[in-house]
């Protein structure tokens, strides 16, 4: 079962959740999909966050990629070698208090090439997850922004999914380069997911750096499929 989301609320039909996976297509220039993304920053020093110049909205996709359409944009600058940027936002309309195995993959584009193999390109990896709780943080004992799920570090995607480096599959390495757009391998997150009262779950993706610099990303859509 596929469905294209055109609406914020999920629309399934829930006698069908245990006879065949459930495929859900976010594309985020659906402006109803879009919108109300909730942006966070993590890793980073609690006094320093505003430095981070965090940039997350809906704005129209690099024309390289595609003319009138929208995506995710995502920015922020690493300033001390490690800085977890994210996007989260609450669906509804799954089987109430129910559990599943998540699995995802994203559709992206950056102006980082392939051929880059130093840098914020091969040092900025994409995670994405499904979860009960929203994603949050508090600073630990040094102050640094922590948050409360394991989304692993940057070699791996802990309890979610760590789904590939920020490179846009184009060959060397100019600068800037050319906007491209590419997408991720599915894959399974560690940690089922249950839904609440009311069907509902948080869907987040974000990036994960541990390079120094400027990261900038369009997120263009997010496949889950629900087994």
């Amino acid at each position: 079962m596929k469905r294209y989301l055109g609406a914020a609320t999920m629309l399934l039909l829930a006698g069908c959740l245990n006879t065949e996976p459930i495929t859900i297509t976010l594309p985020f220039d659906l402006n109803v999909v879009g919108e109300d993304w909730t942006p966070g920053v993590a890793n980073v020093p609690a006094d320093q966050v505003t430095e981070v110049d965090l940039v997350a909205e809906l704005r129209s996709l690099p024309a390289a990629v595609a003319t009138g359409r929208n995506g995710l944009y995502l920015a922020g600058t690493n300033l001390t070698g490690d800085m977890l940027l994210y996007l989260q936002k609450r669906f509804s309309g799954l089987a109430p208090n129910s559990t599943f195995t998540a699995a995802l993959a994203v559709e992206y584009a950056t102006d980082i090439h392939s051929g880059c193999t130093t840098g914020v390109g091969p040092s900025t990896f994409i995670k994405a997850g499904a979860t009960l709780l929203a994603l949050s943080q508090a600073p630990d004992d040094q102050g640094i922004l922590r948050l409360t799920h394991d989304l692993g570090d940057h070699t791996t995607g802990g309890d979610f999914t760590r789904l590939g480096d920020i490179r846009n599959g184009l060959t060397g390495c100019p600068t800037p380069g050319t906007f491209a757009g590419r997408a991720t391998i599915t894959q399974t997150q560690r940690v089922t997911i249950t839904t609440d009262i009311d069907g509902g779950f948080v869907l987040f993706l974000g990036v994960d750096s541990s390079a120094l610099g400027r990261v900038e990303i369009y997120f263009i859509s997010i496949l889950l499929v629900l087994t």
